[in-house]
């Protein structure tokens, strides 16, 4: 088994071509706790979010958007592994936890960078970045991009019907577990977007729609980022995403954005 299993990831290396760092390698040592893939409305163990109520999948009631009042300490060294250790014990983090089904979870983020802020995340714990991607994770990253619009459609109709979402990666992520990003767009309301890196981050082309990685992971069999590219993107000036004036300081953009983002959700 493990000579086959050698064999195998030899010969997937050999087609994708290797990950741009040895990252993907090393999670591919811990848990993988994917093991097949189900349809979106399949019953999750332990009765999911999910119900499958008739021929088409429905979802359940997900709830407010509720965050906690604190998040549990992250040791400072392990700060790049906050969203493995959630994956991993979910049970110290359950407050965190805003949805889970059997192939993946939706968290709040601890730093929200807009009034709300969700990261859906894999439980399996291999897929550390887009680098990682291969056409055998193309369901799993599917099916979290369903949760994903499923919750904004929830949230909009819910409790945020005045605000606009957005739903995507970012390029060069600052943390190790591929995480997508559900966000909403009013960036000024947050008081956790503080720094020209935050703002453009989620407001260039940075920020790649999950629908525009899925397209090129089918297409292409792998994701590839370039560095100097999105490095250059994410150290630009402060731009308004809406109208494209640039302003020097985080302060005066969002003042500016704030009037924007009013006018046009009008």
């Amino acid at each position: 088994d493990t000579l086959l299993r050698r064999c195998y990831t030899n010969m997937l290396a050999a087609f994708f071509g290797e990950p741009a760092t040895g990252a993907c390698e090393e999670g591919a040592r811990g848990p993988r706790l994917q093991e097949a893939p189900r349809a979106l409305g399949a019953r999750d163990e332990g009765g999911g979010a999910w119900s499958n109520g008739g021929s088409q999948a429905e979802p359940a009631a997900l709830g407010m958007y509720h965050p906690p009042a604190a998040f549990p300490a992250v040791p400072h060294h392990s700060w790049q592994d906050a969203l493995l250790l959630q994956v991993k014990d979910l049970a110290k983090h359950k407050d965190s936890i805003y949805f889970k089904d059997s192939r993946c979870i939706a968290i709040y983020d601890a730093y929200p960078k807009a009034t709300v802020h969700l990261l859906v995340l894999p439980r399996d714990t291999s897929l550390l970045s887009l680098d990682c991607a291969t056409p055998m994770h193309l369901d799993l990253m599917q099916h979290m991009s369903q949760v994903a619009d499923r919750i904004v459609a929830h949230l909009k109709a819910a409790q945020f019907r005045k605000l606009s979402f957005k739903v995507g990666y970012h390029a060069i992520p600052s943390m190790r577990l591929l995480h997508l990003h559900v966000i909403s767009e009013d960036f000024h309301a947050s008081e956790r977007l503080k720094h020209k890196k935050h703002w453009n981050s989620f407001t260039t082309d940075f920020f790649v729609p999950s629908s525009q990685v899925l397209a090129t992971l089918e297409r292409e069999g792998r994701v590839v980022m370039p560095a100097a590219k999105y490095k250059a993107l994410e150290e630009q000036g402060l731009e308004c995403p809406l109208c494209h004036a640039k302003f020097p300081t985080i302060p005066s953009m969002k003042k500016h954005y704030k009037l924007c983002y009013d006018k046009v959700r009008q």
